[in-house]
C-alpha cells in the first residue's frame, strides 16, 4: 500500500510522522496523541514546515552552467527532473532556488528536507546555500568533498534532511565563522560538486519532488518506485551463480605444438610439490610462454580514451610466443623477457614491452590417468590485474587481483593439459578525467614512470594446480589464536560431494620449528550431509603457547586431518601460524595482551623487486631502527612470509579492490575499482559479490600469517580535509552514503577474518581507528606539530595512526609550487631550498655548510652531490637537510611519544637514511628450481645500509624502545623555556616511554651542573623505576635557581639505566640576576588603543603620558605606539601632528608588536616565531646578549588566540596555527631592501623577516619591535632585559648614519628604487661620496685622486676595464653560492650570510674567499668595490638581496635618502564596497562604443547593484546570447558599474589610487572619461589579483562629482567586483606606509605555502 501524500511529500504533516514499513507495505501511526493534534490542527514541533518548492509550487528557480531543469511525471507524480552535466561545455552547474522562494521564513527551524529519488546510477549532487550577507555555506563539507555529495543511486522517493549544524562555512578563515540562520537565506543550489572533467558527460540526474525548512524532520523512504522493484527483482535473480562462460568441450593441444627450447621443462614430475596421502599440489611455476596483446598499446588505448580490448572468448594460437617468469611481471623491471635463443626482449612493435595492457600467458602439463575422478583446483596467488583463465581452450572463469579456478570439468587426465590466461593491466592513467593522465602522457613518463611506484602487469605470484579428493575435500584452512582467552581453533570448507552422509573425525595437532608435537587440539565428530557444504573444525584451551611478536617471532606449524569413521585419512592439510593477538582498546593498541605503539615503514617501496638476500637485509636493517612493521601495496607472498620469520608485522594496502568515489581517483590510487553503492543499491548487487568474492581470495590467500595484522581498505575514500585539524582528529564523521558504504565493507571483512584489524586507510575518524596523513611543511615550525595531537590526548577515544607521516617530507624542501601562477612546479623543475628553510632554525650558520658545487636540483632525499665507490652510489647528504630533518624528528616524535599516538608510520624512503646508498645493478644466478615457491627477479639495485646518517640516527633515537629525555613544566611536558631569576624555582619533569612489550626497571638520575666550572649544585637519584608496557611516565624535577649577580649558564644532565642501556639528555638553563628598577625614569609618550603596553610600562614602573597633542610632541624625542595601535586611527593622528617632519627633526618612533589587522599589515605576517637571530651584535640594544637569549621566552603571548577553535585547518596556502608556548615573535616584518635602515634581529626562512628593525628617515627614525613583550616582560627574564634596553635605547639612541654629499656617476639602474638622492656630476666638487656605475663619465684618474684625498668612493658592477683604469683589482668569476665579506667591517652591520647567499648558484666575480665586496685601500682613504649589480644573479630574492646590500652600503657610507613617509596610506579613504551603484549588463560589448564610460553619460535608466558581491547573487541570471564560456553561470560576458564619488579638497596633493581586491575576471576603468588602468588575461591569477590604479592629479575634481566607470568582463563562474574597493592614498602601488616590501618568494615559491601532501 502506498502511503497518501500528505502536503507534498507525505512524510509530515501538523506533527504527523508516517512511515512506510517495507514488510508490512501499510501505514504506521506511531502515537494516538499524534493523530489526535493532527485533528486538533496543532504541530507537535510548533512550527509547521515552510515549503520551498513542492508540486505545482516550483517558482524562482533557474539553472546555470551544464545543468537543466524540467517539470516531468515521474512514477506518477509531479517532479522537476535536474540534469547535471551533458549539456553543455560548462565544467559547473547548478539548479538554484533564488530569493523569492525564501519569503517569510519564520525563525526555529533546523534542517531543510529535501524529497527525491535518483535516476539509479552513480552520480551525486552537493547543496549549496547563501544568505543575504553574502555568506555561503555547503552542506557536510566543502563543495568538492566527497561527504558532501548526495547520491543519486536511490530509485525510491526519499526525504533527505539537511541538518543546518552540518553546514560548512564557504568564506575566509574566521575563528567565529558566521552561522547559517534559514530565515536569512536568498540562494539554494543544488550543483556540481567537483568540477566535470568530461563536461560532455552526464554526471548525475535526479527528481525533485518537495522542498522545505523544517524542524525536528527525520529521514525515511516516502515512496515505493516501480523501477525500483524491478531492481530487486533482478538483485535477486543475480544471486544464483553466474552461467559459464562457455560450454565448449575441452580440446587437447599437441604437445609439439608448443616447440619449447631445451632450456624450459615442463615436465610435471621435476615440478616442486607438496603432497600428503589425500591430496597432490603442484606449484606451476616455471617459465611461461607470452606475447602481449598488439591492441593493447598505451599508444592504441589513448586514442580509445583508455578502453581495452574486449575480454576474448578462445585462446589465442597464431603470433610469435617469448619467455617469461611466473611468478614475474612482463614490463621488463626485474624480469627479462626471453626469446628461444635467450636474449633479452624489451621493445614488441617498437614498443616498450611496458606499454602493453593486456598479454597472453600460456603452458602445458601432463595429467596422468591414475588422476581421473579426482577434483582440479587452480590457484592463483596473485594476478596484476584480471585475468581470463582458460583450460584446454575453455573459458573457465574471469579473476581480479587472485583466485582459486575450479577446472575438474575442463581437465583431461592422460593427456597434456594446456593453461592459458588473457592478463589485463587495468590501472594505466589513460583517460582524460584521470588526475595522473597529464603527467603520464609527458615524454619520457608514461609506463616506465609509471611502473616505478606500481606493482607491475603480470602472473605475480605463485601458481599451483591442486589435486583432491573427488567427493570430500578441504579449502580455505584457517588458524584463530585469542591470546586473551588462551584458546586456539581451526577449521577448513568442506564439501561433500558424494552422494552419502560423512561421519567425519576431525583432528589438529601443532609442532614446533623442530617438528615436536606440543600442543593438540581435542578431535570432534562431525556429520556432513550428502551434497551439504560447511566449515568444519576444532578448538580447545592452550595454556602455555608462545606468542608471536616482533620481539619474539615465534611460529608453529598446524597439521589438520579428517578422516572417516574407520580411520581412514580422506584429506589433510598444513600451514605454518604464529599465536597472537592485536586488538583496540580504547585510544590504544594491544599485542598479545601488552599494549604496543605500531613504529611502521610505511613508503611505497616497491619490496617484491629486491631478491631475496636483499629482502631480508632491508628487514633486518629496519628492525634495527626500531621499527616494527611495514606498510606493504603488493600481494607479493615471499614478502609477507619473510616478516613472519623476522617478526616484521604488515599491513596490506592498495591491495584490496577499492570502493571508488565519483569515478574519480587521488593520486596512487589504482584507477579502477567498484562504485560505493554496491554496498547500497540492489542494482549493483551482482558487483558486490564479485568484489566480496575478491576479498575472500585476497584473505583467504593470507589467511594465516601472523605478521599480517592490518587490512587497510579504501585508501581516501573517505578522506576529510579537516582530518588533520587539531581539533577534530576525533571528530566523528558527519554520516554520508560513502561512509556508510566503505563501513559496510569492513563489517563484512570483520566477519571474513575476525584475526585482524580493518583499517579505513587514510580516512580520518571514518572507523574505529582515526587514520591521518600529516605532511607538515614550513608553514609551521617544529613545536606547533609537537603539540599537535594535544587535544585527541586529553580524550584518548580512538587510536590515532600516523598512516604517513614526514618529518619533514624531502619534496617539501623544494619550489614545489610556482606561486605567481598558482600551479604546480614540474618534477625537473624543481630546486633545491635545504638553506633558506634549514636558516628558520640554525640561523646565518648554516649557511656556511653550502658547498658550491652542490646540485641546485637535488631536492629530493638531501642530495648535496652523488658519490660512487666500491661498487656503490650514494648521495653526499646536505648538512642543512639532515640537521633541519634531525630536530624535526628529535622534536616531534619524542613529543608524541609523550601524547602517546598509537601509531607512527615513517613515510620517508628508507634509503634516505642510509644517504640513498645503491649497489650497481647486478645480474642474480639463476635459481636451481624456478618452481619452487617465490618469485626469482632476474636482477636487482640492492641498498647498501653501509652508510647511515642523521636521519637515521634521529629515527633510532625517537622509536628506541626505552626513551627518556627532559621535558618541561608539569602543565606542559613540551615547553622549552630555560631562563629563570634567582631564586626562582625551576620545574621540569623526566619523560620515560616504555615500549618494550613487558615491563622494565630504570634506574633515573639526575645532576644540575654550573658550566662555568663544572660544579655541581643539586643531584637526585630514583632507583627500580618500574614501568609497564606501553606506559608513559612522568617524574618531576625542581631545583631553586642560585643567587646570582649575573647571568649564569647551568645544564641538566639525565641518565637512564635499564636493561644494559644507558640514556643521556640534558638541557641549559639561564639564570638571571632579580631585575634592577628600568633605566627609563621619565616619562614616555604614549599612544595605545589596547591598554596592553600601558600594563608593561607600569609594571616596569615607567611614567607615560597619553592624550597627545602635537605641542607634547616638540618637547619629548619619543613617540611609543603602542601594540596593537599602528592602526588607521593612528595614521589619522599622525596627519593631525605632523608626525613626518617631527621624525625628520629627529623624532624617535616606537612602535610596539603589530598583527595583520593594522596599517602594518601589508608588511607583517603571522609566524609565531620561537628562533630569532642576532643580526648586529653591536647595536646598543643587543650588546652582551648572547643569541640563547632570543629563543623559546616563558609563557604564551596573548597577541593572538593560541589555540584557535578553526573549523577549516587551513585557507591561502597556510596552515592552521597551533600554540603560542615560547614565541619571541608573533608577528614577524619583512625585511626592507630600500633606503637606511639596520636589521638588529632575523628570523623565518631565508631569515628574510624581522622582529627588530631600526629604520632611519631625515634625523629620526622609526624602531619596530615586533617582540612579544608584553606578557613576558617580568616573567622571562631576557624578554624583561631586552624591553628595559628598547625604551631606554628609544630615550637616547645613537645618532643616526650620517648623510653627506653624494654623486652618482654612470648608469641609474642598479640603485633604481632603493630611495638614495644624489647630486649632479656637475656638483662633484662639494661630494664627499662618490658611486660609480658601469659607464660611469667621470675620468678615473679623478676618481681615484677623489679616494686618496679621503673621499669615500663606492664602486658597483663595473667591468674589467672600468676597474683597471681606476688602478683596482679585478675580481675572477667563479660559481658560488654563499658569497664572502669581512664580518668585522662595520660597512655590514646588518647583513650575515643569508644576504650574501644566492640560489641557484652562478658564476659572479669574486675577490679572495668569495667576497663580492672588498674594501680597497687608495692613499689616505678607500675605494669600497661591490662587485654586482642586481640583474647579474638570476633569481628575484638574490636581487632583493643585492639591493639590501646596496643600501646597507649607502647608508654605511652616508648615502642620503629622504626616507620617505606616507601617514596617509590606506587611510581616510573613501570606501566603496557596500553601495548600491548603476549597473548594466553589455552583451553585444557596445557600451564603449556607446560613451558608458563618459562622465556625462546618462545611467538614470540601471539598475542598481550592490558593489563587493558577485552579480549572480543579486538577480543577474540572463543568459548572453553572444557569449559562450567553458564553465559559465546565468551571465558570463560584459557588464559596467558607475559610481559617484566626490573626492575632498583637503585631498589635494596626495597621489591617489583605485584599489580593489579582486575583479572576477577582467577590468577596464576610466576616471572621469580617461582609462586609467586594464588587468588582461596576462595577468597572473587575473580573477582575484588585487587591482591598483594611479589616479592622475589633473583628472580628478576636487570637492566635486567624479565618476569611475568599471567594465568587467566574466569569463566563467561568478562575475562582479568582490571584496573592498577604496579610493585611496598610497606610497607607490604597494600602498605602503614605509619601505617597498619586499617580494616574499624565493624561486617564485612562498616558503611558508602549506600543502597536504
Amino acid at each position: 500500500m502506498e502511503p497518501i501524500p500528505l502536503c507534498g511529500s507525505g512524510t509530515l504533516f501538523c506533527g504527523i510522522e508516517i512511515q512506510y514499513d517495507e514488510n508490512q507495505g501499510d501505514i504506521e501511526m506511531k502515537q494516538w496523541f499524534v493523530f489526535l493534534s493532527f485533528l486538533a490542527g496543532i504541530s507537535l514541533t510548533g512550527l509547521e514546515p515552510h515549503p520551498i518548492a513542492s508540486p505545482g509550487g516550483f517558482r524562482s528557480f533557474n539553472t546555470y552552467g551544464n545543468a537543466e531543469a524540467k517539470m516531468v511525471r515521474k512514477d506518477g507524480r509531479e517532479a522537476l527532473r535536474v540534469t547535471l552535466g551533458g549539456i553543455g561545455k560548462a565544467k559547473s552547474g547548478a539548479l538554484q532556488f533564488t530569493a523569492p522562494a525564501f519569503r517569510n521564513v519564520a525563525e526555529g527551524y533546523d534542517g531543510i528536507s529535501v524529497t527525491y529519488r535518483g535516476d539509479g546510477g552513480t552520480g551525486n549532487f552537493v547543496v549549496l546555500i547563501s544568505d543575504r550577507e553574502k555568506n555561503s555555506w555547503c552542506w557536510n563539507g566543502e563543495r568538492w568533498k566527497p561527504s558532501a555529495m548526495l547520491p543519486c543511486y536511490n530509485e525510491d522517493w526519499v526525504k533527505k534532511v539537511l541538518r543546518v549544524r552540518d553546514f560548512h562555512y564557504l568564506g575566509p578563515q574566521k575563528e567565529n565563522p558566521p552561522a547559517l540562520n534559514l530565515r536569512n537565506v536568498t540562494n539554494l543550489q543544488f550543483a556540481v560538486g567537483m568540477q566535470l572533467r568530461d563536461p560532455a558527460k552526464k554526471h548525475a540526474e535526479f527528481y525533485l519532488y518537495e522542498i522545505a525548512f523544517e524542524k525536528g524532520a527525520v529521514e525515511k523512504t516516502v515512496f515505493r518506485s516501480s523501477s525500483a522493484d524491478s531492481s530487486l527483482k533482478s538483485a535477486e535473480r543475480e544471486k544464483a551463480p553466474p552461467p559459464p562462460l562457455s560450454r565448449r568441450k575441452p580440446v587437447e593441444r599437441p604437445p609439439a605444438s608448443y616447440a619449447l627450447p631445451e632450456w624450459v621443462d615442463w615436465k610435471r614430475e621435476n615440478h616442486f610439490q607438496k603432497n600428503t596421502s589425500a591430496r597432490h599440489s603442484i606449484s606451476l611455476n616455471n617459465y611461461w610462454q607470452f606475447q602481449v596483446n598488439p591492441e593493447s598499446a598505451v599508444a592504441e588505448l589513448l586514442k580509445r580514451d583508455g578502453k581495452q580490448p574486449a575480454m576474448p572468448d578462445s585462446v589465442r594460437t597464431d603470433g610469435n610466443w617469448i619467455y617469461v617468469k611466473v611468478p614475474g611481471r612482463w614490463d621488463g623491471r626485474y624480469f627479462y623477457l626471453l626469446d628461444r635463443e635467450k636474449s633479452h626482449i624489451s621493445q614488441i612493435g617498437g614498443f616498450p614491452v611496458s606499454d602493453y595492457a593486456q598479454g597472453w600467458y600460456r603452458r602445458a602439463l601432463s595429467i596422468p590417468e591414475s588422476w581421473r575422478g579426482s577434483r582440479f583446483l587452480l590457484q592463483f596467488n596473485a594476478i596484476g590485474e584480471q585475468a581470463r583463465v582458460f583450460v584446454n581452450g575453455v573459458p573457465v572463469k574471469d579473476l581480479a587481483k587472485t583466485g582459486t579456478v575450479d577446472v575438474s570439468g575442463q581437465i583431461l587426465p592422460g593427456k597434456c593439459n594446456e593453461i592459458a590466461l588473457l592478463v589485463q593491466y587495468s590501472s594505466f592513467p589513460l583517460r582524460k578525467t584521470h588526475l595522473k593522465y597529464p603527467e603520464f602522457i609527458q615524454p619520457n613518463m608514461g609506463s616506465t614512470w609509471w611502473f616505478g611506484w606500481h606493482d607491475g602487469p603480470g602472473i605475480t605470484d605463485d601458481v599451483w594446480l591442486h589435486v583432491l579428493p573427488e567427493e570430500l575435500s578441504g579449502n580455505d584452512l584457517r588458524i584463530l589464536s585469542s591470546v586473551e582467552k588462551k584458546h586456539l581453533s581451526a577449521d577448513a570448507e568442506f564439501s561433500n560431494r558424494s552422494r552419502q552422509d560423512q561421519r567425519l573425525r576431525i583432528r589438529a595437532e601443532v609442532k614446533d620449528g623442530d617438528g615436536r608435537t606440543v600442543f593438540v587440539l581435542p578431535e570432534r565428530t562431525a556429520l556432513l550431509e550428502a551434497g551439504e557444504a560447511a566449515r568444519l573444525g576444532v578448538s580447545g584451551k592452550w595454556e602455555n603457547p608462545e606468542c608471536w611478536s616482533p620481539e619474539n617471532p615465534r611460529l608453529y606449524s598446524l597439521l589438520f586431518t579428517v578422516r572417516d569413521e574407520k580411520g581412514r585419512i580422506l584429506d589433510e592439510m598444513s600451514d605454518e601460524f604464529g599465536f597472537r593477538e592485536l586488538q583496540v582498546r580504547g585510544g590504544d593498541f594491544y599485542l598479545n595482551g601488552s599494549k604496543i605503539r605500531l613504529l611502521f615503514k610505511s613508503s611505497q617501496f616497491r619490496y617484491a623487486s629486491l631478491s631475496e638476500q636483499g629482502l631480508v637485509n632491508m628487514l633486518t636493517a629496519l628492525k634495527k631502527m626500531n621499527f616494527n612493521g611495514i606498510m606493504l601495496e603488493t600481494m607479493n607472498e615471499r614478502v609477507v612470509k619473510l616478516c613472519n620469520r623476522l617478526g616484521m608485522m604488515v599491513a596490506l594496502r592498495h591491495v584490496m579492490p577499492p570502493l571508488v568515489r565519483m569515478g574519480t581517483y587521488l593520486p596512487g590510487v589504482p584507477n579502477h575499482g567498484y562504485p560505493f553503492e554496491v554496498y547500497l543499491a540492489p542494482k549493483f548487487r551482482r558487483a558486490k559479490l564479485e568484489l566480496e568474492e575478491t576479498l575472500s581470495g585476497i584473505v583467504r590467500k593470507f589467511r594465516n600469517d601472523p605478521s599480517l595484522v592490518i587490512w587497510a581498505i579504501n585508501p581516501l575514500l573517505c578522506w576529510n580535509i579537516e582530518w588533520i585539524n587539531p581539533n577534530r582528529i576525533d571528530a566523528e564523521q558527519v554520516q554520508n552514503d560513502i561512509l556508510k558504504a566503505s563501513l559496510l565493507e569492513e563489517a563484512f571483512l570483520r566477519r571474513l577474518d575476525p584475526s585482524r584489524i580493518v583499517l579505513q586507510s587514510m580516512g580520518g575518524s571514518a572507523g574505529s581507528i582515526i587514520a591521518a596523513n600529516p605532511y607538515p611543511t614550513f608553514c609551521n615550525n617544529p613545536d606547533e606539530w609537537a603539540d599537535w595531537p594535544m587535544k585527541w590526548s586529553s580524550a584518548h577515544k580512538k587510536p590515532l595512526l600516523l598512516e604517513e607521516v614526514a618529518l619533514p617530507f624531502s619534496f617539501n624542501f623544494a619550489n614545489w609550487r610556482n606561486s605567481r601562477t598558482g600551479k604546480d612546479t614540474s618534477w625537473n623543475g624543481k630546486k633545491q631550498m635545504f638553506y633558506e628553510q634549514a636558516a628558520r632554525y640554525f640561523g646565518d650558520s648554516i649557511y656556511q655548510q653550502a658547498s658550491d658545487d652542490q646540485p641546485d636540483s637535488g631536492w629530493s632525499g638531501g642530495a648535496a652531490g652523488i658519490i660512487r665507490e666500491n661498487g656503490v652510489t650514494r648521495n653526499r647528504m646536505d648538512p642543512a637537510m639532515e640537521k633541519t630533518a634531525e630536530l624535526w624528528l628529535k622534536r616531534c616524535l619524542s613529543a608524541w611519544r609523550i601524547y602517546d599516538i598509537s601509531g607512527i608510520w615513517l613515510f620517508e624512503p628508507t634509503v634516505d637514511y642510509f644517504s640513498r646508498a645503491k649497489e650497481e645493478r647486478k645480474e642474480l644466478p639463476p635459481a636451481a628450481d624456478l618452481t619452487t615457491p617465490g618469485a626469482k627477479v632476474d636482477y636487482s639495485t640492492e641498498l647498501s645500509y653501509a652508510y647511515p646518517n642523521r636521519l637515521h640516527a634521529a629515527v633510532c633515537a625517537g622509536q628506541r624502545p626505552l626513551l627518556a629525555f627532559l621535558g618541561g613544566r608539569p602543565e606542559r611536558f613540551s615547553s622549552r623555556e630555560h631562563a629563570y631569576y634567582s631564586g626562582q624555582t625551576v620545574e621540569k619533569q623526566i619523560l620515560i616511554s616504555n615500549d618494550h612489550l613487558s615491563p622494565v626497571r630504570a634506574d633515573v638520575s639526575w645532576r644540575i651542573l654550573r658550566l662555568r666550572d663544572g660544579r655541581k649544585v643539586a643531584s637526585a637519584h630514583l632507583s627500580g623505576q618500574l614501568l609497564a608496557a606501553g606506559e608513559v611516565r612522568k617524574i618531576p624535577l625542581s631545583w631553586k635557581a642560585e643567587s646570582v649577580s649575573a647571568r649564569e649558564c647551568f645544564r641538566i644532565l639525565l641518565e637512564v639505566r635499564s636493561r644494559g642501556e644507558t640514556l643521556h639528555d640534558s638541557f641549559d638553563l639561564h639564570v638571571f640576576p632579580l631585575p634592577e628598577r628600568s633605566a627609563v625614569r621619565t616619562a614616555v609618550l604614549l599612544y595605545d588603543e589596547t591598554g596592553e603596553t600601558r600594563s608593561l610600562l607600569k609594571k616596569m614602573n615607567i611614567p607615560y603620558q597619553e592624550n597627545l597633542t602635537e605641542r607634547m610632541l616638540e618637547t619629548n624625542p619619543l613617540l611609543l605606539v603602542g601594540r596593537k595601535s599602528f592602526t588607521p586611527a593612528f595614521l589619522k593622528k599622525c596627519r593631525e601632528w605632523n608626525l613626518e617632519r617631527r621624525l625628520r627633526d629627529g623624532l624617535t618612533l616606537l612602535v610596539f608588536a603589530q598583527d595583520d589587522r593594522g596599517a602594518l599589515k601589508e608588511y607583517l605576517e603571522e609566524r609565531r616565531s620561537r628562533m630569532v637571530f642576532v643580526k648586529d651584535s653591536a647595536h646598543p640594544i643587543l650588546r652582551g646578549i648572547p643569541e640563547e637569549d632570543f629563543r623559546y621566552w616563558r609563557g604564551e603571548s596573548r597577541l593572538v588566540e593560541p589555540y584557535p577553535n578553526l573549523g577549516m585547518s587551513a585557507r591561502n596556502g597556510r596552515f592552521m596555527r597551533w600554540g603560542t608556548e615560547g614565541t619571541v615573535s608573533t608577528f614577524v616584518m619583512d625585511k626592507p631592501f630600500s633606503g637606511r635602515f639596520r636589521v638588529l634581529l632575523d628570523c623565518d626562512a631565508d631569515l628574510s623577516r624581522t622582529p627588530l628593525l631600526e629604520y632611519f628617515t631625515g634625523k629620526g627614525r622609526v624602531l619596530f619591535c615586533q617582540l612579544d613583550l608584553e606578557e613576558r616582560c617580568g616573567v622571562d627574564p631576557a624578554a624583561t632585559l631586552l624591553a628595559d634596553r628598547i625604551l631606554d635605547y628609544a630615550r637616547n639612541p645613537a645618532p643616526v648614519p650620517e648623510s653627506v654629499p653624494a654623486v652618482l656617476s654612470g648608469s641609474e639602474e642598479p640603485l633604481a628604487g632603493l630611495g638614495f638622492e644624489f647630486l649632479p656630476e656637475s656638483e662633484r666638487n662639494n661630494a664627499e661620496l662618490l658611486v660609480l656605475t658601469p659607464g660611469f663619465r667621470i675620468p678615473a684618474e679623478e676618481a681615484r685622486r677623489f679616494a686618496e684625498q679621503g673621499g669615500r668612493l663606492l664602486a658597483v658592477g663595473l667591468s674589467e676595464r672600468e676597474l683597471k683604469n681606476l688602478k683596482l683589482p679585478v675580481p675572477i668569476r667563479r660559481k658560488i653560492h654563499l658569497a664572502g665579506r669581512d664580518p668585522e667591517d662595520p660597512l655590514f652591520r646588518g647583513l650575515g650570510n643569508s644576504d650574501f647567499y644566492f640560489n641557484p648558484a652562478q658564476k659572479l666575480p669574486v675577490f679572495g674567499q668569495s667576497r663580492i665586496v672588498e674594501r680597497i685601500p687608495a692613499g689616505k682613504g678607500s675605494v669600497v668595490v661591490f662587485t654586482i649589480v642586481p640583474e647579474d644573479v638570476k633569481e628575484e630574492a638574490s636581487r632583493i638581496k643585492v639591493r639590501r646590500i646596496l643600501s646597507v652600503l649607502l647608508t654605511a657610507l652616508g648615502a642620503p635618502a629622504p626616507g620617505d613617509l606616507n601617514f596617509a596610506a590606506g587611510n581616510g579613504d573613501l570606501r566603496l564596497d557596500g553601495l548600491r551603484v548603476p549597473f548594466r549588463v553589455d552583451p553585444a560589448s557596445r557600451g564603449e562604443a556607446e560613451g558608458w564610460q563618459r562622465p556625462d553619460y546618462s545611467d538614470s535608466d540601471w539598475r542598481k547593484l550592490e558593489i563587493g558581491s558577485h552579480w549572480e547573487g543579486q538577480g543577474v541570471v540572463e543568459k548572453n546570447p553572444h557569449y559562450s564560456s567553458s564553465a559559465g553561470l546565468p551571465y558570463d560576458g560584459d557588464a559596467w558599474y558607475r559610481i559617484s564619488v566626490v573626492i575632498p579638497e583637503s585631498w589635494k596633493g596626495r597621489p591617489l589610487f583605485f584599489d580593489a581586491d579582486t575583479i572576477d575576471d577582467l577590468d577596464w576603468v576610466w576616471f572621469n572619461g580617461s582609462q586609467i588602468g586594464h588587468t588582461s588575461e596576462k595577468t597572473p591569477k587575473y580573477w582575484s589579483a588585487r587591482r591598483l590604479y594611479r589616479i592622475p592629479s589633473e583628472m580628478v575634481r576636487y570637492g566635486g562629482k567624479n565618476v569611475l566607470a568599471i567594465r568587467v568582463r566574466d569569463l566563467r563562474g561568478n562575475g562582479g567586483i568582490l571584496g573592498k574597493v577604496r579610493i585611496g592614498g598610497a606610497k607607490a602601488e604597494s600602498g605602503a606606509v614605509f619601505f617597498e616590501r619586499p617580494s616574499r618568494l624565493i624561486l617564485n615559491f612562498d616558503p611558508n605555502s602549506w600543502r597536504q601532501w
